[in-house]
């Protein structure tokens, strides 16, 4: 769904990453590291449903050397108080200082309109960081620029998927992009499928350095 955007035309280093969810099957996280990748957003829960391979791509990847991050998959009209809960729930045992914050994905309506979207996605993200004592971040891209209302959002950091040529657009009301999702058809070394062939998996990237990285995620040197 396209909606307003602007762009961002950020040209400096990044430090590269992943996000996988029940889809990606089999993940060897140490040829995942051997990449160069740093980071791996695992999908926690798709509304009120934890992700059945959360626990094990968030461990494997930290296991691994890679700092470990987690999403939300944001459900309009599940009752966002039980989304957050039911998320922390499950992210909080694992979560230790350093790894990055939960993000909020926003991709649906579900026939709601863009007040009420906002609404309950402020309900979701108060709640998601009073149990998780963490600001989270905000996965969005078009949808949220021409479906959700967007007053209370910029603040946020913005997690933005572009998969088009440069610079990367982002959804008006926001200054930057914090985290770019570069391509949902990647094909990096370690995430297979079943079976053991070659499978495709979202690529992300960190605007800035490792040292902004560690910042960022409340690593000081």
């Amino acid at each position: 769904m396209s909606g307003p955007r602007v762009p961002d035309p950020y040209v400096g280093p990044i430090v590269p990453g992943l996000d996988v969810s029940v889809y990606q099957q089999r993940v060897d996280w140490h040829r995942v590291a051997a990449t160069g990748r740093v980071f791996a957003i695992a999908r926690a829960a798709y509304g009120l449903h934890d992700d059945a391979k959360f626990v094990e791509h968030y461990t494997g990847a930290r296991d691994a050397g890679l700092v470990p991050g987690s999403y939300l998959y944001f459900r309009p009209g599940q009752d966002p108080v039980a989304q957050a809960k039911n998320a922390a729930d499950l992210i909080g045992p694992h979560m230790r200082p350093g790894d990055l914050p939960i993000a909020l994905d926003i991709e649906r309506s579900e026939g709601m309109g863009p007040h009420e979207i906002e609404a309950e996605v402020c309900s979701c993200l108060v709640q998601l960081e009073c149990d998780l004592k963490v600001r989270p971040m905000i996965y969005a891209g078009y949808f949220v620029a021409s479906s959700v209302a967007m007053d209370a959002l910029g603040v946020f950091h913005l997690w933005t998927p572009w998969y088009g040529p440069s610079p990367v657009h982002i959804p008006k009301g926001w200054q930057h992009w914090t985290f770019h999702q570069t391509t949902s058809m990647a094909r990096i070394d370690g995430v297979m499928t079943p079976s053991g062939k070659p499978a495709l998996v979202d690529a992300d990237e960190f605007r800035g350095d490792r040292t902004a990285f560690d910042l960022f995620r409340g690593v000081v040197p």
